[in-house]
C-alpha cells in the first residue's frame, strides 16, 4: 500500500494521459491532488525516466560546530 503522499499507479496513468491537454493546476482539480504534486511527477519522470516511487534517504542532521551555551 502505497504512503499517504505518494501517488498510486492509477493516478500515475491519469497524469500521464491528461498531460497532454491539461496544465498541471487543472489535473491536480481534476484527481484532487495539489498541483506541486504533479509538476514533481513530472520532473522525476523526465529526470529519471521512471514513474516508479523512489525511496528518498531520511534527512541528515546538521550539525554546527559553534554551540551557545
Amino acid at each position: 500500500m502505497p504512503k499517504e503522499h505518494e501517488l498510486t499507479d492509477f493516478q500515475n496513468v491519469k497524469i500521464l494521459a491528461l498531460e497532454l491537454h491539461f496544465l498541471y493546476a487543472e489535473i491536480g482539480l481534476q484527481l484532487h491532488i495539489p498541483h506541486q504534486i504533479i509538476t514533481d511527477f513530472i520532473e522525476r519522470l523526465k529526470e529519471q525516466q521512471s514513474i516508479e516511487n523512489i525511496s528518498l534517504p531520511s534527512r541528515l542532521w546538521k550539525i554546527s560546530t559553534m554551540t551557545n551555551y
